[in-house]
């Protein structure tokens, strides 16, 4: 935990704290600190999935989704 909490730190540039429980493998990471953060948005993510939100994705070795509603004529999904 402190070697992904001093990455965060050194190359994002942001203090978040970071938890992991190793009976369960389960990470999280605590997302306020990249919220309004521009390099969180773009540098190190995007407007639509955040530094914060792709670091716990590789943490917890999840793919990334982003997901767009489209709407026809009639304004129906």
């Amino acid at each position: 935990v402190s070697d992904i909490m001093a990455f965060t730190r050194e190359v994002l540039g942001v203090e978040a704290v970071i938890h992991h429980t190793a009976e369960v493998a389960c990470w999280s990471v605590e997302k306020r600190a990249f919220v309004g953060r521009a390099e969180a948005t773009s540098v190190w993510g995007t407007e639509r999935r955040h530094a914060g939100e792709l670091l716990e994705d590789a943490l917890t070795q999840a793919s990334p989704k982003i997901w767009d509603t489209i709407r026809d004529s009639n304004g129906s999904d």
